[in-house]
């Protein structure tokens, strides 16, 4: 990677220059956004302060990479941390300057920035417990990091339609959400050999699409050239012309589920003739000596190394300052082979706690944990910071929170609420039990912020299917919509499927008040 980051360094003042001219207002937003997402970096809505993304390998987060996050948003006075809803982490408000030398410091401790924006192959999501759970078919992890390595050696050198995303899985739960990205790996066995079941051409946003679920499996050994194969099919089949249908998803739909999955193999036997992409895992050892405790915690999980626990913590809307996350580095600084894996819901696992360290962590951290009922909910980062945005998502999910706890129940009956303040699914509410999704319409004559409410979606490996659209609610009467429906599940005494089956006209009545 030396090499690498050597090119990267040498791109810096380029795209430095860029922005100069753009703040001089010689060159438009969406022109200089063409530059700057390749570079993991966006304007903000003002004009004058910038996001950058840093791409946190397949969440996977070391305590020098971790100490290092703390002393860059506090050096550049960061005003808020944003975990993302894949695995990456955000800076926002960011003068230029500043940009550049988060960009350019990062690198030191395999920070990368590069293609965390743009068209270009985006961070290869992982289960975030992966190799850590009972029930999972194989260690993923150092497949999803091959991933990593393939797209980053190449990174500066790629021209796609639009963006890629591949995630690797290695339960049922779909922790990476493999079954609605691009190119999904699913995790199996076949005579106690490891495989990965493909799923390809998902995606969500505007005219989603649940993966296509291949029938031949592919060793797990060969998971580079399926990659190679991806990226070929995309580049030589994606339409560079309409950006709106420029993703893997339209491919399928122009030439049809069995059509695609074909097209995919012809590159993929491509790729085996060209050869230099075998790969055979160095799987991880875990060494560490656990400690047995017993303990009942909604945010401790037993890990199936034995006497080792990983606690999440969530903080809420995926927000926190750098003196909360140096807490926690200074927390798992001292404990032997700790470190951090970054989930899809914008939280964070600490990994590989014993007994007695996952009590000290519970008890230092609950109290700014956010895991309970609404507490849950999921959001971009929206107005006024995103120039896509069209609602403040980020506003909405606290006034959530704010209005549940302001009644004195938070209400566990409700499923996890995912809210993207536009249609562009950032808060993935595509899959979401509730998903919100920011828009706005005229009603009595003047201009509205409204939610498009869509219900009983799901990510799970066999069971995915997309939320159903069954109403919109106006912005300000969201929480006590949301209160209404809670109180109308925990009467029944149903779950909210249960209620939902049952009681779905009612909803809608409910939404149209």
């Amino acid at each position: 990677m030396r090499d690498l980051k050597q090119i990267l360094l040498e791109e810096i003042p380029e795209f430095k220059a860029k922005g100069e001219v753009f703040l001089k207002g010689e060159l438009g937003k969406m022109d200089f956004k063409k530059v700057s997402g390749g570079f993991g970096v966006y304007a903000h809505r003002d004009g004058k302060h910038f996001m950058i993304r840093l791409r946190i390998l397949s969440g996977v987060l070391g305590k020098e990479q971790l100490v290092a996050i703390c002393n860059l948003a506090e050096r550049y006075a960061v005003p808020m941390i944003h975990l993302t809803t894949r695995q990456a982490i955000q800076f926002h408000k960011l003068s230029l300057d500043n940009v550049c030398k988060v960009m350019e410091e990062g690198l030191e401790y395999n920070l990368y920035t590069r293609g965390a924006g743009g068209n270009y192959p985006r961070n290869v999501a992982m289960s975030p417990l992966a190799g850590l759970m009972k029930e999972e078919a194989f260690d993923v992890v150092p497949y999803a990091m091959a991933a990593n390595g393939y797209f980053l050696q190449r990174i500066n050198t790629y021209h796609l339609p639009r963006k890629l995303k591949v995630s690797f899985t290695s339960d049922k739960a779909d922790g990476s959400q493999a079954t609605v990205q691009d190119m999904g790996f699913v995790a199996t066995l076949k005579d106690n050999k490891p495989y990965f079941k493909l799923y390809l051409g998902g995606g969500l946003g505007r005219n989603p699409r649940k993966g296509i679920p291949v029938d031949r499996l592919l060793p797990a050994e060969e998971a580079l050239y399926a990659l190679e194969a991806m990226v070929q099919l995309f580049t030589h089949e994606g339409d560079y012309e309409h950006h709106h249908k420029a993703r893997v998803r339209y491919i399928a739909d122009r030439m049809g589920d069995e059509a695609f999955v074909n097209c995919f193999w012809k590159y993929f036997e491509t790729a085996k003739v060209k050869g230099g992409l075998d790969f055979s895992p160095e799987m991880p050892k875990y060494t560490k000596v656990g400690k047995r405790v017993e303990i009942n915690h909604i945010a401790i999980t037993s890990q199936k190394q034995e006497g080792l626990y990983s606690y999440y913590f969530h903080p809420l809307g995926g927000q926190l300052d750098y003196r909360l996350l140096r807490k926690i580095s200074n927390l798992i600084e001292p404990m032997k082979d700790v470190h951090v894996r970054l989930s899809m819901g914008e939280g964070l696992y600490l990994v590989h706690l014993n007994g007695e360290e996952v009590q000290q962590v519970a008890e230092a951290l609950d109290a700014d944990n956010y895991l309970l009922g609404v507490e849950q909910t999921r959001s971009c980062i929206g107005v006024p910071i995103c120039q896509m945005g069209i609602l403040e998502s980020q506003k909405a999910l606290r006034a959530i929170v704010d209005y549940f706890k302001a009644k004195g129940n938070i209400k566990e009956s409700l499923p996890p609420i995912y809210i993207s303040g536009c249609p562009n699914s950032c808060g993935v509410h595509q899959i979401a039990g509730i998903g919100l999704v920011g828009n706005k319409k005229k009603i009595d004559g003047v201009l509205t912020g409204i939610y498009d409410v869509y219900m009983k979606g799901k990510c799970t490996v066999g069971e995915t299917h997309l939320g159903e659209l069954i109403g919109e609610v106006q912005e300000d009467q969201l929480p006590a919509f949301l209160y209404d429906l809670a109180s109308k599940i925990e009467a029944a005494h149903q779950s909210f499927d249960q209620y939902m089956e049952a009681n779905k006209e009612e909803v809608e009545q409910l939404l149209s008040k």
